[in-house]
């Protein structure tokens, strides 16, 4: 019976974990070219517009900031001197941080 309550208390406890992770952004990041940054914000499957996206370098020297269109699509053109970026989107329900190795004269 022991062993019972155990297995209902992690399957509980799992379930709990997922539901929370429900309805959470998730931030995709590309490059095109060696200066530009492409960020997609999904939830649930979904395109968000709306959601907050900013780019800024690892020193914080460059920032930029910009919204999702209604295809979740935030696109940053020149992104240059900058080797390494990070990418922040913010909906009202979390967010979601990547980080991207820009390489110049390089396609990724």
């Amino acid at each position: 019976m022991i062993t019972l309550k155990k297995l209902f208390a992690v399957a509980l406890l799992s379930a709990a974990s997922l539901s929370a992770q429900a309805g959470s952004p998730t931030l995709y990041v590309d490059t095109s070219a060696f200066s530009d940054v492409n960020a997609r914000v999904y939830q649930d499957g979904m395109p968000v517009a709306g959601a907050r996206v900013t780019v800024s370098s690892n020193g914080g020297m460059f920032m930029k900031e910009m919204t999702t269109d209604a295809n979740g699509l935030a696109h940053f053109n020149s992104v240059q001197g900058i080797v390494g970026v990070t990418v922040t989107a913010v909906t009202d329900s979390g967010s979601d941080i990547e980080r991207v190795v820009l390489r110049p004269g390089h396609e990724k």
